[in-house]
């Protein structure tokens, strides 16, 4: 974790997700966050799908 903190801080100034309140680049870091919180959720879900069997039907 801490690299990957140290690596958000050599991101190019347009791109930061590590701004301090009152930049005007807060508000875009929101959205990038959003954007990244949301890419790694639909990751998880997609990561954490057990395919299912469909059951054999006792009754006939």
């Amino acid at each position: 974790m801490l690299i990957l903190a140290m690596l958000l801080n050599l991101l190019p100034a347009r791109l930061a997700l590590l701004v301090v309140p009152g930049d005007p680049r807060w508000d875009a870091a929101h959205e990038r966050w959003v954007a990244l919180l949301a890419f790694a959720a639909a990751g998880l879900l997609w990561a954490g799908h057990e395919p299912t069997r469909r059951r054999r039907q006792l009754w006939r």
